[in-house]
């Protein structure tokens, strides 16, 4: 990681704490040592939250920049994050400008999101789409300004002076369990994975599955057999969870030196998938 980018947006009577988090980061020894940059960025409304993305992505994009981003805002479950003009940035639009700082990054992005519901973001990491971020970072409810500012000191202080994320997301969930969702892009996917073949690829689903998709070609005028239907969802199932899906999820068409990184992650999914086959209870 070349800096650490936080992104504030808090009303005038608020403490800074992009600020104060700001302060703290430069004066680790470890931060200092490792020639990693610090920037705070402040911005009043969403739209200029995605222009200072875009810009990073751009940055990340001609000179092979590796930021880490954090966010110092308020949040919502529906709304997304909210700025200091009372304009909100949807989780999903959100997801979908960090996909295109985590494509500059080549798939390194962490997230850290200091906004109330900020793991709210995992709702935009669905395996049909590329991942937003590698890591991401944030409370699952309300919490307050000052214990997200005790655990992200925490986190970053760990992960600069011993340069292991791991360690890093530990101690944060043993300070606060019931507080932090911290996600690697890698297990989340193979969590979405194997909850949709446990509630999409059981018989009586995938049979309700042709069965729409039968219904919808009669009334189409363009009639094909459950029986098709049945078999082109199985041979999807075979070949597009562990291939297809993962290769978009990982971005691995526009990154192929990527698939020896991620090598690892693909064969649990497949030994994951190959364990659920064996049951007998799910058709894949």
């Amino acid at each position: 990681m070349s800096e650490v980018v936080i992104i504030e947006s808090l009303e005038d009577d608020e403490v800074r704490t992009g600020q104060v988090l700001a302060d703290y980061l430069q004066g680790l020894e470890a931060v200092q040592a490792k020639g990693i940059g610090v920037r705070l960025l402040r911005c009043t409304h969403a739209a200029e939250c995605i222009e200072q993305i875009r810009a990073h992505t751009a940055d990340a994009t001609e000179n092979g920049t590796r930021p880490i981003l954090h966010v110092e805002c308020h949040g919502s479950m529906e709304g997304g994050l909210q700025f200091a003009n009372g304009s909100e940035l949807g989780w999903s639009q959100f997801g979908d400008e960090l996909r295109g700082l985590n494509a500059a990054t080549g798939v390194n992005l962490m997230v850290g999101i200091s906004a109330c519901y900020g793991a709210h973001l995992l709702g935009d990491m669905a395996s049909m789409k590329p991942a937003p971020c590698l890591m991401m970072i944030g409370p699952m409810q309300e919490v307050h300004a000052s214990d997200l500012m005790a655990g992200f000191r925490l986190f970053y202080r760990t992960v600069f002076e011993t340069g292991r994320a791991g360690l890093a997301t530990t101690k944060l969930a043993h300070q606060a369990p019931d507080v932090w969702h911290i996600t690697h892009a890698e297990y989340w996917f193979e969590l979405v994975t194997t909850n949709y073949v446990k509630d999409e690829c059981t018989r009586k689903a995938i049979r309700r599955r042709a069965l729409d998709l039968f219904r919808r070609s009669q009334r189409d005028g363009f009639p094909v057999s459950m029986g098709t239907f049945k078999r082109e969802i199985l041979r999807a199932h075979s070949k597009d969870l562990s291939g297809a899906m993962f290769d978009t999820f990982f971005m691995l068409d526009a990154f192929p030196t990527n698939r020896q990184r991620f090598d690892h992650a693909r064969r649990r999914l497949e030994a994951k998938l190959d364990g659920l086959r064996r049951t007998g209870l799910y058709m894949l």
